[in-house]
Order: structure tokens, then sequence, then C-alpha cells
């Protein structure tokens, strides 16, 4: 806990603790009655206690919001406080100038603190954001920022850290894994038919499934109300206005459960960090026997986590996915991205996406800007299956949700333990590749794609532990490997240094 929080919280804490002893003491009276008195103060409490938190739940913050009625709240206290002092006796100016001064300052902070406060976890690109959209809902505050000089730079933020981008931020990395997460299934098996996205978010991933004209239906989940109010300020809302589109506004454990479709895909973005908080369910044993559950005997499920993850939170992940799903199937691309799609059947076999479909595709258009544009490029991220994970991450635990091993790990996690997530992850990717023939990289079988790949894992590594001069190297190969690899050819072309 930060200084700042400490010296808000310390004077409200220590007035909060010292509030129902004065409060026995003045209803007290009697010491012959001390015992049925204290009784009736505890009793007085407990019932004051609950009503007021089922005030607050259905009244206060719905109407008013965490400001306004934390101003009420306060105002409420300070009125009592008022009672009780005009009632003792004896009364003088001594007592009431200072009670006085106290009130008018409690007042004046009512009148000109503001009603809604901002949360400020991240900016937009490093440029000051301005708010256009505020709304405390049931499950978190969500805000839409606005970049002042380029009106239709806006992010989405849930609790203060972003969740989804307009399309002005389409050429970048932050929407990059919101578009693969709708075209990676769609390239690996042709037949998805209905699909169902887990959250909402700014609608991106929505409306690239929507440019799928053999899609019949997209179903979406999306827990908070404020979320699906705030979208309409995204181009990307268009895509509500498909009549294949049907959106509910629930919790995706309920829906799953209650549910009788069957889905051909299922896309869930419930990544794991202190910035996201409250996903540990939606990373846990349960939700994926749900999920299994609903898909159909072909169906995909599809996740993405951070590369950043902590190592220990991937492997409970990988894991907890290997004991629920037949087939699970981990893709890396770099530099940040990690992929499971999980499913009943393997993914070999199945009639995937062409390159001459693809060429003609909106994913050719959405992906090249992030130079993948081909089949061979997208599928080369591969980069291991069950059999090879299952061994390397059987000695983690299970997450389940009467032990919900991911709510508190990013929270203890030291700052040694995030300096290696980066590079723990890539270690388990690497060990986690076909085994290779002893001393090499490559299996004889490896086509060129998948050659500089695996290479631009190891620059990868590299690049995130400071050693600029293997990075190099690597990258250097993985250019050499393929020269048709627009994504080595640009990461070769970016790490600084003498070649």
């Amino acid at each position: 806990m930060s200084t700042r929080c400490r010296l808000a919280m310390l004077p409200a804490t220590m007035a909060m603790g010292l509030s129902f002893p004065l409060a026995s003491r003045l209803f007290l009276g009697d010491v012959r009655k001390l015992g049925s008195r204290i009784g009736s103060a505890y009793l007085l409490a407990n019932v004051g206690s609950i009503f007021g938190s089922i005030l607050a739940a259905i009244l206060l913050l719905p109407l008013f919001g965490t400001g306004g009625g934390t101003k009420i709240v306060a105002a409420a206290n300070l009125a009592l406080g008022l009672f009780v002092i005009a009632h003792c006796r004896p009364l003088s100016w001594r007592r009431l100038v200072p009670v006085g001064g106290m009130a008018g300052i409690a007042l004046a902070l009512t009148i000109v603190l503001p009603k809604h406060l901002p949360l400020h976890g991240e900016g937009i690109v490093d440029v000051k954001a301005d708010h256009i959209f505020v709304e405390e809902g049931d499950v978190a505050t969500v805000q839409v920022l606005v970049d002042p000089d380029r009106p239709a730079r806006r992010v989405m933020t849930v609790d203060g850290y972003k969740i989804g981008w307009s399309n002005a931020f389409r050429n970048s990395l932050f929407c990059r894994k919101q578009l693969i997460l709708a075209h990676l299934p769609m390239i690996l098996d042709t037949r998805i038919r209905h699909t169902l996205n887990v959250g909402l978010g700014s609608a991106a991933t929505l409306e690239a499934l929507a440019s799928y004209a053999d899609i019949e239906t997209l179903d979406c989940v999306e827990i908070n109300q404020s979320v699906a109010n705030a979208v309409e300020l995204f181009d990307s809302s268009v895509v509500l206005e498909d009549p294949r589109v049907h959106l509910v506004v629930d919790d995706a454990i309920h829906y799953l459960l209650r549910t009788e479709h069957k889905y051909d895909l299922i896309i869930s973005d419930g990544k794991q960090q202190p910035f996201y908080a409250g996903n540990a369910a939606l990373l846990s044993k349960e939700f994926y026997e749900y999920a299994f559950e609903d898909l159909s005997e072909d169906g995909l499920f599809i996740q993405w986590m951070p590369l950043g993850t902590l190592a220990f939170d991937q492997k409970v992940n990988l894991n907890t996915l290997c004991h629920v799903f037949p087939h699970v199937n981990v893709f890396f691309f770099p530099r940040d991205s990690v992929l499971t799609i999980a499913s009943r059947k393997p993914l070999s076999g199945r009639p995937g996406m062409t390159e001459d479909f693809f060429v003609t595709s909106d994913a050719k258009a959405a992906l090249s800007q992030f130079q993948l544009d081909s089949v061979a490029a997208i599928r080369a991220r591969w980069v291991a299956g069950k059999s090879q994970i299952a061994p390397l991450v059987a000695d983690a635990p299970v997450s389940t949700w009467n032990h919900l091993l991911l709510d508190f790990t990013s929270y203890v996690a030291d700052k040694g333990l995030w300096g290696r997530a980066q590079t723990d992850t890539l270690k388990l990717l690497f060990a986690a590749e076909v085994a290779p023939p002893v001393g090499a990289v490559f299996e004889p079988g490896d086509d060129a794609f998948v050659r500089s790949t695996k290479l631009l894992r190891r620059a990868c590594a590299g690049y995130v532990v400071g050693d600029l001069a293997i990075a190099r190297l690597f990258a250097d190969r993985a250019v050499a490997a393929n020269p048709n690899d627009i994504v080595a050819r640009v990461v070769a072309g970016s790490i600084p240094g003498p070649r």
C-alpha cells in the first residue's frame, strides 16, 4: 500500500474505530444498566450495519454513485453529530465554535467535490485524455477516454484500465490480439457458424467475426451494463445492428449454465494480471467445463493471455485447461500474445482457410498490418499441443472455484517475479516445442515459416532480458531462414546495434 493510500485511509479508519466506543458511552446512561445497555448498543449497531449495507447497495450507489453516496452519508453523519452535541449539557461557545467550523468545512467539501471521481489507471498511449463517459455500474466503473487532439482515438477502461480501443488504434498492438482472437479460429476451421464472445469490450472482436458471411449467429455475453452503454461511443458498435448479433448482459457462467445453444467457437478474453481483477473465476476448471459442454462436437475454445503473465499463473491455467479439454494447442504471436485453443477434437484434419480465400477476405486486410499476410505465416505461430504442454505443467495445481489460485498471485508477486515473467513464459514455450534433433533448433519437416518463427521466439527471449546481441543474432537468422517472413524482417530491423 502506498504512503498516499495510508494517509488517505488512516484518519477515517481511526474515526470509525472510535465511533462505537463513543456511541456506547453516550448510550450507557445509568451504570446500573451496563449489561443491557451495551447489549442494546451492539444490537443497534448490527441492525444499522445491515440496513446501511442494503440501503447503499439498492439506493445510494445506483442513484448517486460513490461520490454522491459518500456525500449523503457524510451529511447524515454530520447531522447526527450536531444533534448529539446540541443535547450535551452544558452548552458553551467554546464547544460550539470548533464544531461549527468543522461543519462548515464539511459542507464546503460536499459542495465542491465532484459527483464522480475519474479513475486514472492508464492513459491513452502517452497523451492526456479527456473523459467523455463515466458510469458506475454494479460490477465496475466504466469510462471512455478520448485524445483531445485526435477525437477518433478512444479507449474504454474498466476501473481505470484499458479493455477496448477505437478503430483509430487498429494498427497498434492494443488491437492486434482482439483481431487475432476472431480470425485465428476462422483460419483453422472454416465450418464455424455459431459463435459466443465472453465479454464485449469495444466490440472489435465481434466486428471482426461479423466480416464472415457464413457465420449465422454472433452471441455475446457481457457482465457489465455500463460497458454495453459505453460501447455506443465506438465505431465498432455498428456491429450490434447486425441481425446475427445477440447481446446478453449477464454473468458468463450463468449464461453458459442456462443456454441451450451449442457453439462452434467460444472466445474468452479473461486474462490474469493485477489490472484485471475478478477474472480468476473465468480461468477455472468449472468455467472451462461449462464452456466444454456448450461447444459443438468440432467446436473451438480460444483464450488470450499476455506473454508477461506470471510463470505460475501460466502453468496453472494451462494445466487447468489440460484437465478439461482432450486437445489443447498453444500459439505465440511475437511479441506479447500467447493464445490457447482447446477442443474436443484435434486441429489437424479440419477444413482450414485457403491462401486464395485469405487474400480476398477481411482477415488479410486486418492482419497484414501486423505482418501476418498469409495463412502459412499465421499457422506457423503454433508452438505445441497437449502432448508436449501437459507434462511441463503437470506439477502446477488446478484452479477451481473452491481454490481460486489465481485470485491473489498477481497481487503478492514481487518485482523479481514480474521482471522474469516474459522470460519464464518463453522458456516454457521453448521447452514445449516439438523436440528437434539434439543440438538443433528445427525438426526436419519444419517449413520456412516455422523455422523463422522458432528463431524469432529466441530473438524475443534475448530482447526481453536485454541481451540485444542475442536478439539481433536470432532475428537475422530468422530472416535468413525465411526472407518472405515480414515479421522477421521488421523485428530484425527494429533491434538497434551493429550487425
